[in-house]
């Protein structure tokens, strides 16, 4: 490896770090309302019970600390993974939320009152129950299920208020980009290399005599700058109207690479009415265009494919590079980086972005985001 090389893999690495690291700390930001709540309920619980228990049995308080702590420290865990559980479930209804909050309350009581009663026989082995198994159960189930459904609800809670937060949070982020966003289309759609070589395919053809091709170019390029132009950053359109904009941006690069560019385009008809946000693939193509097509000298490939699994859509755009040389450019990067930044300014966590090279020498580009219909 290569000086150059070498210094490319240590900033990648400490990249990797610095991510890693803010995802930690983000998440732990998340957790400390949950941890103040789960802490401050087994606190008060634990506090009460000890200062009754040497007010009304003095002698025996004290060897009532160590298996009192042990239900307590107990009752935190089972409290936290309540909240694990009440967090995978942030995404869905809160009606559901809230009834698996009343069935996860109910579970952790049922737990947490027969390891406090295997507690108390493994502590007091000669204590025997002066009444019968079910009544001294469901007192002590009436009495516990009150602190877990009590912590449940503070945290179903806490998290409807993260939602909201995290809601009213994208929304500015959505705003904010949009201006930017907007700048950025219009960089990349009236880009004066783009335009210029558009136009300049029009003349050869004109000057081939194939007006009647020139003058469909032409309206393609006319209705792609019509279309795009209109469009606002922050909309959401189906998956078959972001392609249909592909296919009359590619219909112009396809005259001006008849050889090379071949474009291959698969979309299921459950996937065409996914919403996606508005040219959210534009940098994509642009960068095989430029990237691949455009430096090689035999023929690329370009695929647009889609899927929906598990309700999740998957775009995958790629090409297999031709025999273009692999590089990189800042260009590169910063179209990548904005269409990182619009799926999660739009779908948060649920939108996610992954892109590399394949083995063949091109470049892969995969979107995942959450089913929405048109």
């Amino acid at each position: 490896m290569n000086i150059e090389g070498e210094r490319l893999s240590r900033l990648a690495r400490v990249e990797r770090e610095a991510f890693d690291w803010d995802l930690i700390v983000a998440r732990s930001k998340t957790w400390r309302p949950y941890a103040a709540v789960i802490f401050a309920f087994w606190g008060i619980w634990y506090v009460f019970y000890t200062a009754y228990g040497f007010i009304n049995a003095t002698d025996e308080a004290p060897a009532l600390i160590l298996p009192r702590s042990l239900i307590a420290i107990a009752g935190v865990v089972l409290s936290f993974g309540v909240a694990f559980v009440l967090q995978r479930l942030k995404s869905r209804p809160l009606a559901l939320r809230a009834l698996s909050a009343l069935a996860l309350a109910v579970v952790a009581t049922v737990i947490h009152s027969f390891f406090a009663d295997w507690v108390w026989a493994q502590f007091f082995p000669d204590d025997k129950m002066t009444s019968p198994f079910f009544i001294a159960f469901a007192s002590n189930f009436i009495v516990r299920f009150w602190f877990f459904a009590s912590a449940s609800a503070m945290i179903l809670a806490l998290s409807y208020g993260v939602d909201i937060r995290e809601r009213e949070r994208q929304i500015a982020a959505l705003q904010g980009l949009a201006h930017s966003a907007q700048l950025r289309a219009l960089r990349n759609q009236l880009n004066p290399h783009f335009l210029f070589n558009a136009l300049n395919s029009v003349a050869a053809l004109l000057s081939r005599g194939d007006a009647r091709e020139a003058e469909a170019m032409t309206e393609n390029l006319a209705d792609f700058l019509r279309a795009t132009l209109a469009l606002d950053p922050q909309q959401l359109i189906a998956l078959d109207e972001e392609i249909s904009l592909q296919n009359l941006y590619l219909s112009v690069e396809k005259v001006r690479f008849p050889e090379r560019l071949n474009v291959v385009v698969d979309i299921p008809d459950d996937a065409k009415s996914v919403l996606v946000p508005a040219l959210i693939t534009q940098p994509l193509v642009e960068n095989s265009i430029k990237y691949a097509v455009a430096r090689s000298t035999g023929p690329v490939v370009l695929r647009i494919v889609a899927r929906c699994l598990d309700g999740t859509l998957e775009v995958v755009v790629e090409d297999d590079g031709g025999n273009a040389v692999p590089a990189s450019s800042i260009g590169e990067r910063v179209g990548l980086l904005n269409v990182q930044e619009r799926l999660a300014a739009h779908f948060g966590e649920a939108g996610r972005f992954e892109s590399g090279r394949t083995a063949e020498g091109g470049f892969r580009n995969a979107l995942h985001l959450p089913v929405t219909a048109s």
